[in-house]
């Protein structure tokens, strides 16, 4: 699964490889403000789906944004390149933004 973010004008990708265990799914840093999280269960079949986390970094790693999809993941057709998660935005308490985007695809 690749995840697309974007703050403060950065865009990046992250890549998160299927788990069975979602407690060794590592957070990626954004410029020290932000932290994204995606666990990707992909088997057994009957828990299969997708957690994308947001902590805010800067207060003291406070869960800002989650989410979760089951399957199947569907395509946003409404907004090409979006993936499955169509575009999210998610606002800290300073009121920085990150804007990020995930699809199930190779990295």
């Amino acid at each position: 699964m690749v995840c697309h973010y974007s703050y403060g004008g950065d865009t990046a990708r992250a890549v998160f490889a299927p788990t069975r265990d979602p407690y060794a799914v590592k957070a990626v840093n954004i410029a020290h403000r932000f932290a994204l999280k995606a666990v990707y269960l992909s088997a057994p079949r009957e828990i299969a789906s997708v957690s994308i986390y947001v902590y805010d970094v800067d207060n003291d790693g406070r869960l800002l944004h989650e989410a979760k999809y089951a399957p199947p993941y569907s395509r946003v057709s409404s907004a090409p390149g979006y993936g499955f998660t169509g575009k999210q935005r998610v606002y800290s308490a300073q009121g920085r933004e990150l804007e990020y985007a995930c699809e199930l695809a190779t990295p």
